[in-house]
């Protein structure tokens, strides 16, 4: 047993020294080492750096390459200027209809483009006779305008006529039906309009008759203007608004809807008044008559 303790306490002492004897020698070797490695660590990683910097200019050289280039696109040059096409103009309500004005005789209206100017019809003299010829009681009258719509199964005439120099009882009085045929008849019915008789439009007052046969039916209508002498006498203006239907029509006919539109050109008349005549050494000028201007 003592033996044996003896050598294990040599071992463990020996083993002591020899550390002790080491521990200076192996420091230095061991810190060596590190900075050994270290060094070597930090070389390897410049020379890594130094290998990617190297490697930059190739990079740029192949971004530089002029296949690898792209080009700035192009400005696009502006095209020439296009003339621009003018607007149509928005057809207002006035420009669906036409004005007629007679400057001598002060009288206007307007009619829809689908009437035309018609002729003044002669009677005789013309293949087709006047379906709503003047009927004043006086003779005289001359035709201003004569607008119409042809058309089938029925036509529509809107015209405008006037005799000067009557007085307000003759603007009164029709050729049909004359004043011999009505007589003292008194109609049975108020609204009986085959017998003349006073009429307000407008605020206008007018002496009206409806002459219809088994074709046309025609409406007249009279207006009295004093003269600018005043002596009585003045201008008559006869309107007359008649349909008429094809020879042989078996078609039903919308006369209200006829009507309609000629009362509708109808409330476009406008008149004016005469002008004054100079008087020149007592003699009084009348105005002479004047036919429709063409």
């Amino acid at each position: 047993m003592k033996q044996t303790n003896e050598k294990a306490g040599t071992g463990l002492g020996q083993a002591l020294r020899r550390t002790f004897a080491l521990s200076v020698p192996a420091t230095m070797v061991a810190t060596a080492a590190v900075a050994m490695v270290f060094a070597i660590a930090l070389d390897g990683c410049s020379s890594k750096t130094k290998q990617t910097s190297s490697n930059q200019p190739s990079q740029t050289t192949v971004a530089q390459n002029p296949t690898a280039v792209v080009l700035p696109t192009p400005t696009p040059e502006p095209s020439p200027l296009k003339a621009e096409t003018p607007k149509k103009k928005v057809a207002g309500r006035n420009l669906a209809t036409i004005r007629y004005k007679n400057e001598d005789d002060g009288i206007s209206f307007r009619y829809p483009r689908t009437y035309k100017m018609l002729p003044d019809f002669k009677g005789d003299d013309t293949a087709w006779a006047d379906p709503a010829p003047m009927n004043f009681a006086q003779p005289g009258g001359v035709v201003l305008a004569n607008v119409g719509h042809i058309n089938d199964p029925a036509s529509s005439f809107f015209k405008i006529s006037v005799n000067k120099g009557l007085t307000q009882e003759q603007c009164g009085a029709f050729a049909t039906p004359s004043p011999a045929e009505i007589g003292n008849t008194t109609p049975v019915d108020a609204s009986d309009e085959s017998i003349p008789a006073k009429a307000m439009l407008r605020g206008v007052e007018y002496t009206r008759v409806e002459n219809a046969t088994e074709q046309t039916d025609v409406k007249y209508f009279h207006r009295w203007i004093q003269g600018s002498a005043n002596n009585g006498v003045g201008a008559c203006y006869e309107f007359a608004l008649g349909v008429e239907e094809t020879q042989g029509n078996t078609k039903s006919v919308d006369y209200n809807g006829m009507f309609d539109r000629l009362q509708r050109i109808f409330s476009t008349v406008k008149i004016a008044d005469e002008p004054s005549q100079p008087v020149t050494a007592g003699v009084t000028s009348h105005p002479a008559e004047v036919s429709n201007p063409q």
